[in-house]
């Protein structure tokens, strides 16, 4: 029992719903700091609520974006690109190297898209 956990078969299983894989992963990035999430009890007030995101068609037709999948993907990559109505840029990119600070796989990132569109 001293070396047992309750998070370990999640980690050494993850699921393979991306919907619940993507809940899963989300949590091990420090978003919950800014933004407010329902689901997760996030309350943050620095960046923009995540519920709903989906759904922003507004925000899809002004960053010119293809997809609501393409622009959540853009806004972890490049957060200064779009900046939402009444937030800062202070949103740290995510990069998909490694070797570079704030490193996201890109499995992670189209796991956490796939859960943050349904919510």
């Amino acid at each position: 029992n001293e070396f047992s956990s309750p998070e370990l078969p999640a980690v050494l299983f993850p699921p393979e719903d991306p919907v619940a894989l993507g809940r899963q992963v989300i949590q091990n990035y420090p978003c919950s700091g800014c933004h407010t999430l329902p689901d997760l009890g996030w309350t943050g007030v620095t960046g923009p609520s995540l519920d709903g995101i989906g759904e922003r068609m507004q925000r899809l037709a002004a960053t010119g974006s293809a997809s609501i999948e393409d622009y959540i993907h853009n806004s972890i990559r490049h957060p200064g690109e779009y900046i939402v109505p009444g937030y800062s840029a202070v949103m740290p990119q995510f990069n998909d190297e490694a070797s570079e600070a704030n490193y996201m796989s890109e499995d992670d990132l189209t796991a956490i898209i796939a859960y943050l569109l349904t919510q």
